[in-house]
């Protein structure tokens, strides 16, 4: 409801019930508003919860990303039925992880965390982040 997305942002509220506090949105929140950018959320009764966190890539504040590939892994394999879709613009490019059309194409017997699809995951991922950041690479380094 329209109060919960509300609230989501607060580190001390949370629906879990084995601790008192959830910190990922808020401090999503924070990193993204650090850098002149901010978080989106909609979430509609029966359909879902859209998260949307925007950066300023070229912003001084904006802390480095991390590993992406084994954040997203350990999204996909720690879900509990929910539908990921993890969307990842740099410059014109995009990569897109859509978890709807990989259960369509695996089917209701086979889970994410089945060995194969994971192996598979981590492949796809690799290729992906590579052809992203490979052509920006070579535009930042171009000249040196």
């Amino acid at each position: 409801d329209e109060e919960t997305v509300r609230r989501v942002t607060d580190p001390f509220y949370t629906t879990r019930t084995t601790r008192h506090v959830g910190l990922g949105l808020p401090l999503l929140q924070a990193a993204a508003e650090r850098c002149g950018g901010g978080l989106i959320i909609t979430s509609r009764p029966g359909e879902g919860t859209r998260v949307v966190a925007d950066f300023d890539l070229d912003h001084i504040d904006r802390a480095p990303l991390g590993d992406m590939k084994d954040t997203l892994i350990g999204a996909l394999l720690s879900e509990k039925g929910a539908d990921i879709v993890y969307r990842h613009r740099l410059d014109d490019r995009e990569m897109t992880l859509d978890t709807r059309e990989i259960r369509e194409i695996l089917g209701e017997d086979i889970p994410l965390s089945h060995p194969m699809v994971r192996s598979w995951l981590l492949g796809y991922l690799d290729d992906e982040f590579a052809a992203l950041y490979d052509t920006a690479s070579r535009i930042t380094h171009k000249g040196v």
